[in-house]
């Protein structure tokens, strides 16, 4: 059987936030979602018969991210969410159902609860540091991730700020010229409406448009034919199908099949 090639993008709502996405609101989901269960698929550009990719799977408590799990068929990654009193995420657990060791990543914050380090362990040991900065109005304005033993960095830095939620996000690696390796990412109201990317000499250009539920429905690369999203909802407004289609390539069509639970939480 000949291999299949499949890109998907799944986006269910864009925000940006200076830790971790992890809870309901950050997905554009439910406050009463207790699960979410997406089944992935991709068409077969041969035969354009649907076949299963992946099922994701997110447990909610009390609106925020407890477990994460993918399957892929033959290996399972598992994402586990530790929380201080404050509610900010303090510990990330990753393990593979493959693998006898655990990736972890830890948050830092300050007295005004504010994200100022993370660090990402790698089968145990210290793969890289992350550190955040801020302005006057507590908006994030630069986060630097070095990796300890290359001594790699890659630095983000926030500007143009409208609002809280609206600003210029542009990632470089250190010591490059910008021009090898640039990204520039426009946000209004917390949704990413464009985006640019040059790696020394090639550029592209990313738009994207989005319905009054802020889920995407359009991304159009350059002057390329755009790839579109259709969506179904249940009562509570999460999406239980969405359908991806790019009329001048068939590797993006995919169909996500989601199921979702709820719950009246208690606040502790």
């Amino acid at each position: 059987m000949k291999s299949l090639l499949y890109s998907i993008i799944v986006l269910l709502g864009l925000s940006l936030q200076a830790q971790e996405q992890f809870r309901t609101s950050h997905f554009n989901w439910s406050p009463k979602t207790q699960s979410i269960q997406k089944e992935i698929y991709g068409f077969n550009s041969e035969t354009n018969e649907k076949e299963w990719i992946k099922t994701e799977t997110y447990v909610f408590y009390n609106t925020y991210l407890d477990t994460m799990v993918v399957d892929l068929g033959n290996a399972k990654e598992v994402t586990e969410c530790n929380y201080n009193i404050d509610g900010n995420l303090k510990v990330k657990y990753t393990y593979y159902l493959q693998s006898e060791t655990q990736d972890k990543t830890l948050f830092f914050y300050d007295k005004e609860l504010r994200l100022t380090k993370s660090q990402e362990f790698v089968q145990g040991r210290l793969f890289s540091e992350t550190k955040y900065s801020y302005d006057k109005q507590n908006r994030l304005m630069k986060l630097v991730c070095r990796e300890k033993e290359t001594g790699f960095s890659e630095i983000t830095e926030y500007s143009n700020y409208t609002s809280d939620d609206s600003y210029t996000k542009t990632s470089y690696y250190k010591d490059a010229k910008k021009e090898a390796n640039l990204a520039i990412e426009i946000y209004k109201n917390g949704l990413l409406i464009e985006a640019n990317y040059q790696i020394f000499d090639l550029k592209s250009k990313v738009v994207y448009q989005y319905d009054e539920k802020r889920n995407v429905i359009s991304e159009q690369k350059d002057n390329e034919t755009p790839t579109l999203y259709q969506y179904e909802y249940d009562a509570e407004g999460n999406p239980t199908k969405i359908i991806i289609s790019n009329a001048q390539n068939p590797y993006v069509n995919s169909e996500i099949i989601i199921k979702s639970t709820y719950s009246e939480f208690i606040s502790n």
